[in-house]
C-alpha cells in the first residue's frame, strides 16, 4: 500500500510513524512482558509437552528475557508440595505488522514500525510421576504456571503496572481418560487498533487434537504469585478498556464490549489512545456419561495498542 501512495502522502505517513515513536517509546524502564499463552499436549500416561509463548516488548531500555524460565507445578486436589522445573527457550521471532500486503519491520529489527514485540517460545516434556513420585489416582488437578516480575510500564489500565508483575497458568486434569490436550492458539495476543474504528478480535483458538467443546470468559490478569492485578479508573476484568458506550457493554455493536462465549470473538470500538491488557480464560468441556464435564483450563493474557490514526490504516500481525 505504501508504494502506491502519492509522494506527499508518503511524507505524511512517514511523519505519522515518527510521531508514534515519540508517543509510544517511553523513557528507559526495566519492564517487558506484553502477553502470554500456554498450551499442553498429552504424550501418554502422565506425560505432557507444555509450551509457554511469551511476548516481549523490545522498546529501548526494556529488560531482556532469559534463555530459560522456571515453571511451577502445583497439585490443587491433594496435599503435595509444589515443584519447579526450568523450561528452555526453543525460538525467538520478531512480530511483524502487515498493512494491505505491505510488511513492516518493527523496532525489534531496526525497522520503522513503532510497536516492537518478540515471541519467545519455551517448551518442555514433563512426566508428572517423576515430578511427584508419591502422586496417586486421587490427585487429578495440576496447576502449571510461570511468573515474571515485570509487566510493560506503558500499560494504561492498571494501577502502577511496573509493580504488578505477570503470571500465566493453566490446569491439567491427569485423571481424564483418554488423556487431555489443551486447545491451540493460532493468532497472536498482540493487537494494534485505530481508535474510533469498529474492531473484532479472534484469538484463533481451536482443539484439533481432542475436539472438545470450548467456552470463553473474561478473567483477571494475574500478577506476581498469581494474585489478581488492580485495575485503574473504574476499569475491571469485564470492562478492561475504553470503548464506545463505556459502562454499557451490551449495547448493539459497534457500541458495547462483546465477548462471544462460544467462539471467543471480542468486538468493540476502542476510544482514545490506550495500551490496555486483558485476560481471557478458555475452559474445555467433554461429554462424559451424558454430562458436560470441565476437563481443563488455559488463559491468554493480551495487550492491545490503540492510537489515533492519521490515515485509515489498520495494521495486522503477520
Amino acid at each position: 500500500m505504501y508504494n502506491h501512495l502519492h509522494p506527499k502522502m508518503k511524507k505524511v505517513y512517514a511523519l505519522f510513524l515518527a510521531l508514534l515513536n515519540l508517543v509510544w517509546l517511553n523513557p528507559v524502564k526495566a519492564t517487558h512482558i506484553a502477553g502470554s499463552d500456554m498450551e499442553f499436549q498429552c504424550m501418554g500416561s502422565d506425560s505432557f509437552k507444555i509450551t509457554f509463548r511469551i511476548y516481549r516488548d523490545c522498546s529501548p531500555g526494556n529488560a531482556a528475557l532469559g534463555s530459560s524460565i522456571p515453571v511451577s507445578f502445583t497439585p490443587v486436589s491433594c496435599n503435595l508440595s509444589p515443584v519447579t522445573t526450568n523450561f528452555n527457550r526453543v525460538g525467538v521471532t520478531p512480530i511483524r505488522f502487515k498493512c494491505n500486503g505491505l510488511e513492516w519491520a518493527s523496532i525489534c529489527e531496526g525497522g520503522t514500525f513503532p510497536f516492537g514485540i518478540e515471541e519467545h517460545v519455551f517448551t518442555q516434556t514433563v512426566y508428572l510421576k517423576q515430578l511427584f513420585p508419591s502422586i496417586d489416582s486421587t490427585c487429578c488437578l495440576i496447576k502449571v504456571g510461570w511468573t515474571s516480575c515485570c509487566r510493560n510500564g506503558a500499560i494504561t489500565n492498571l494501577v502502577n503496572p511496573l509493580i504488578q508483575g505477570f503470571t500465566n497458568e493453566g490446569i491439567i486434569n491427569r485423571c481424564i481418560t483418554p488423556c487431555n490436550s489443551s486447545p491451540q492458539f493460532t493468532n497472536k495476543p498482540i493487537v494494534a487498533i485505530c481508535a474510533g474504528q469498529p474492531y473484532c478480535y479472534n484469538m484463533g483458538v481451536v482443539d484439533t487434537i481432542d475436539f472438545d467443546s470450548l467456552s470463553f470468559d473474561f478473567a483477571d490478569p494475574l500478577g506476581t504469585g498469581g494474585v489478581s492485578v488492580s485495575f485503574a479508573n473504574g476499569l475491571s476484568k469485564n470492562q478492561p478498556l475504553n470503548y464506545l458506550g463505556f459502562g454499557f457493554p451490551n449495547l448493539p455493536f459497534p457500541s458495547g464490549l462483546h465477548l462471544d462465549p462460544q467462539s471467543g470473538d471480542l468486538c468493540f470500538t476502542p476510544m482514545g489512545q490506550q495500551q490496555p491488557v486483558l485476560a481471557i480464560k478458555i475452559t474445555e468441556w467433554r461429554k462424559i456419561n451424558g454430562q458436560y464435564v470441565k476437563i481443563g483450563e488455559t488463559r491468554r493474557d493480551a495487550q492491545f495498542y490503540t492510537w489515533q490514526c492519521l490515515l485509515i490504516i489498520l495494521p495486522k500481525l503477520k
